[in-house]
């Protein structure tokens, strides 16, 4: 209760983080 941040901004910047670290690592063509 006492976080700067909700927890669900904080899912959710990790998330974001994670798709965008993998779609880097993915080939263009993976698609």
């Amino acid at each position: 209760e006492g976080m700067m941040l909700p927890m669900n901004l904080v899912l959710a910047a990790l998330a974001g983080v994670i798709a965008w670290g993998r779609a880097r690592k993915a080939p263009i063509q993976a698609r």
